[in-house]
């Protein structure tokens, strides 16, 4: 599992070289048929606009040019900073249910390769 932590920064076309970059380095340039990478829902990031990218700068290796990007958007998990209730964030609405506290991001703020799949 890889994080694109330094990416996160930038915007799509930056995080798609550094997807380029990774799956070319933990494949050992054997020929990769997915790239499964874990988003979070508040990563802003526009899948569409991402995959774009990723498709134009694959052409330019060999080893990726069949290579697909499955993105999966990764549930929020939320703790209440009164009564520490976790809860699942459906929605950007960061107040507990329960006492009406504000809740602290626990789980799912991670973008990261979760597996990248390749041809035997």
């Amino acid at each position: 599992m890889k994080y694109c932590q330094e990416s996160a920064k930038m915007h799509e076309l930056g995080i798609a070289k550094t997807i380029v970059e990774i799956a070319i380095e933990e494949s050992n340039h054997k020929i990769v048929k997915e790239i499964h990478l874990k988003l979070s829902k508040i990563d802003q990031i526009v899948a569409d606009s991402l995959m774009f990218y990723f498709d134009i700068i694959k052409m330019d290796y060999q080893n990726l040019n069949e290579a697909e990007l499955k993105i999966e958007y990764q549930p929020l998990i939320g703790k209440c900073i009164q009564c520490k209730t976790k809860y699942s964030i459906d929605d950007l609405f960061f107040l507990c249910p329960k006492c009406n506290n504000g809740l602290e991001i626990i789980e799912g703020q991670e973008m990261f390769i979760d597996k990248i799949i390749i041809y035997d």
